[in-house]
């Protein structure tokens, strides 16, 4: 098992980086008003599915795969395909409708 100087942090998208910028603004906004900063006390990783969402389970897979600290999306369709692919990494499920329907 591979020790990280910093937490891992995933980000999985459903859309693009410009259409998800405002959400990802939000939360990085959010760590720095919480000390942390990409890079630096956090370290955070990348997936989008640019708009297909057939994308969204291989992007999670990859995701969990690096085992992370923390899995983030800002989508409901996201949250559920995260859920289906892990059971021990802490999923964050921003902007999600109804998560205890969900499961």
């Amino acid at each position: 098992q591979q020790v990280r100087p910093r937490p891992l942090v995933g980000w999985l998208g459903a859309a693009t980086p410009k259409l998800g910028a405002r959400n990802l603004d939000a939360f990085l906004q959010g760590l720095r008003e919480h000390g942390h900063e990409d890079g630096k006390t956090v370290d955070i990783v990348y997936r989008w599915a640019e708009g297909d969402l057939s994308r969204l389970s291989t992007l999670a897979n990859e995701l969990v795969a690096l085992n992370p600290t923390a899995i983030l999306s800002a989508a409901t369709y996201g949250n559920v395909v995260l859920m289906q692919s892990t059971a021990t990494v802490p999923i964050i499920g921003a902007l999600t409708v109804d998560p205890l329907k969900l499961g």
